[in-house]
């Protein structure tokens, strides 16, 4: 599970973190903190791609659309310490950065970067304003690895017991049934005994905390520094031992670092990797013109820009490719009703004309209407992204403001069941901020056709809320599709209370 949170952010003292899922609504009032949420979420994934640790961003040019800009308005109000926080978890990485500066600067520096790789065990601390870095093992997650063992051990023990008294009432020895059970209990005993060296070995590598101080500023340069420094300085010190010196009373935290070290490698070609895939991309709400053709340089409409992408990227070179056939589904008579089919045409080499076929008809996108652009511009975004997934295999997530616009009920209910189409056949993740009953109402729909619930793995959806007291809270679903806990007022309930008032 993913989470989010900070501190001083924004209208939030202290946003603890919360859990989100493959696709997560934010719902609630405006101005309650949705858009904080995905406002941290973009730039603290676009600090943990960029190339210089030591400076943070709030005015990114990928993040114009969001509308971040300095310090000082991205700081609490509310704020007693004058420094901002944010904490990120995603897969088995856990992030923390801290950053501060001067309220009119855009730019601002780190005063920490956390990286704890909660699979392997190990914690990358860095703080680029003492350029120093320290790695050390994750205390929490070997108690945790110890507590798996000694559970697993303890059940194979039950197990041994067992097989031995079935074995002493068994009065045939060389019958198939004592073979057999002889036998597993030989295969048991052996595990168990793996079991335990591999645990010996384990403990007596012990806990290691090494800090030292680098030079560059670029987070991969930073950590294959400091493994360097570390194994130096253990054969520093190991050849001093093998001349005859007392062993330094910090000999044993570098030995269990090289002992490490290999596993210490991996974590970090782990993080390296996923810093390279994951990528978020930001759909901002946008009211689209109403034009027959779309310019190629006019950089403030999205369909102009999303049909170029498509274009540019050849998605159209290849009918039968799912990524052009994803289209074709969605603006079907079943589900969005657009058309049957359609046709990009360059003009001039300026501008786009996107036709749409219905039959033996052909129509202009615009003489549609506001919802089939407005769906149409969807459908193409999510396209190209399709397509680029099965290139490139990154870690997509889609981070969408307000897609109902324009549209009726019964297409914003058939927005949910869209994203989940694409999430389970696609991998690819959402995020959105709505304002849709009718959304939220198909997720129900959908949790309870499969009988999901939120402790099962199958299911991807997760409801935050956003209430006007800065209190949140995420919406848990039965396996009926309702959900335990209750919407603040004026979202669920305002249908209701409409019509008492009509009664």
């Amino acid at each position: 599970m993913n989470s989010i949170g900070f501190k001083n952010f924004r209208r939030f003292r202290d946003f603890v973190p919360i859990e989100y899922n493959s696709i997560t609504f934010l719902v609630g009032r405006n101005n309650s903190g949705k858009s904080t949420l995905v406002k941290a979420l973009l730039l603290i994934i676009d600090y943990v791609k960029s190339n210089d640790t030591s400076t943070f961003s709030f005015n990114q040019k990928n993040l114009e659309e969001a509308n971040i800009s300095t310090y000082g308005r991205a700081k609490s109000k509310h704020a007693v310490d004058d420094y901002i926080t944010f904490h990120f978890s995603q897969g088995s990485f856990e992030f923390k950065l801290t950053v501060s500066g001067d309220n009119d600067n855009t730019t601002v520096g780190v005063n920490e970067f956390e990286i704890r790789d909660i699979k392997a065990g190990f914690c990358f601390n860095v703080r680029p304003r003492e350029y120093s870095i320290s790695i050390s093992n994750n205390v929490d997650q070997q108690n945790l690895s110890i507590d798996e063992e000694d559970k697993l051990l303890s059940e194979l023990a039950d197990k041994e017991k067992e097989l031995v008294l079935a074995l002493k009432s068994i009065a045939q020895k060389t019958s198939q049934e004592y073979i057999q059970k002889n036998g597993d209990l030989k295969s048991l005993k052996k595990r168990i005994s793996t079991i335990k060296a591999a645990k010996k070995k384990e403990q007596s590598q012990g806990n290691f905390q090494l800090q030292t101080h680098y030079k560059g500023s670029e987070i991969q340069e930073i950590l294959e520094e400091a493994i360097q420094d570390f194994s130096a300085e253990y054969d520093v010190q190991y050849r001093e031992i093998q001349r005859g010196k007392k062993a330094k009373a910090t000999f044993e935290g570098f030995k269990a670092f090289k002992d490490n070290k290999f596993k210490v490698e991996r974590s970090v070609d782990d993080f390296l990797q996923f810093r390279k895939e994951v990528q978020n991309i930001y759909l901002g709400a946008s009211l689209n013109k109403q034009s027959a053709l779309f310019s190629i340089r006019d950089k403030s409409n999205p369909l102009s820009q999303s049909i170029h992408e498509f274009k540019q990227l050849g998605v159209d070179k290849n009918p039968s490719s799912s990524a052009y056939q994803f289209i074709l589904k969605w603006m079907s008579e079943e589900y969005f009703a657009i058309g049957e089919s359609f046709d990009v045409v360059m003009h001039a080499g300026e501008a786009y004309e996107l036709i749409i076929r219905e039959g033996d008809l052909t129509i202009h996108l615009a003489d549609k209407g506001m919802g089939s652009i407005q769906i149409m511009l969807l459908l193409i975004r999510l396209s190209t992204i399709i397509f680029k997934q099965q290139i490139d295999k990154h870690l997509y997530t889609v981070i969408i403001e307000e897609p109902e616009l324009n549209l009726h009920p019964a297409f914003q209910s058939k927005l949910s069941f869209l994203f989940y189409d694409v999430s389970k056949n696609h991998g690819i993740n959402f995020i959105i901020e709505t304002h849709s009953e009718y959304m939220i109402r198909k997720t129900q729909v959908i949790v309870n056709e499969n009988e999901f619930t939120d402790i099962d793995s199958r299911n991807p959806f997760s409801v935050l809320y956003f209430d006007m007291d800065s209190t949140q809270w995420k919406m848990n679903y039965r396996a009926d599709g309702k959900f335990i806990e209750e919407f603040g007022s004026g979202f669920f309930d305002e249908t209701r209370k409409l019509v008492k008032k009509i009664l």
